[in-house]
């Protein structure tokens, strides 16, 4: 199962389910208020399935254009989590799991 961000376009509901089919920006300034609006969220779909390889999925994302990556689990960390664990902290690319 893949989770994602949904909802009103705010970024703040999760949903349960096949996730994040395509990239999905939302607007931060319900988030961050006025400094929000220099800020945009990106959702993602997960790594590691047959439409995402993750051999792939840092070039094709874009991640190395992004000023922060925030990764989010369930709690199952599995291998596919480290491999794109270590090709963010490869390229240099700030990181931060939850």
């Amino acid at each position: 199962r893949r989770h994602g961000l949904s909802g009103g376009g705010d970024g703040r509901t999760c949903f349960e389910g096949d996730g994040t089919r395509s990239p999905a920006p939302y607007d931060a300034t319900s988030i961050f208020g006025t400094l929000g609006s220099r800020i945009t969220i990106w959702d993602l779909p997960g790594q590691g399935t047959e439409l995402f390889p993750e051999k792939t999925y840092l070039r094709d994302m874009g991640l190395k254009y992004f000023d922060v990556v925030l990764v989010l689990t369930d709690g199952r960390w599995m291998e596919n989590d480290t491999t794109l664990y270590n090709a963010i902290a490869f390229a240099n690319i700030p990181c931060c799991i939850v």
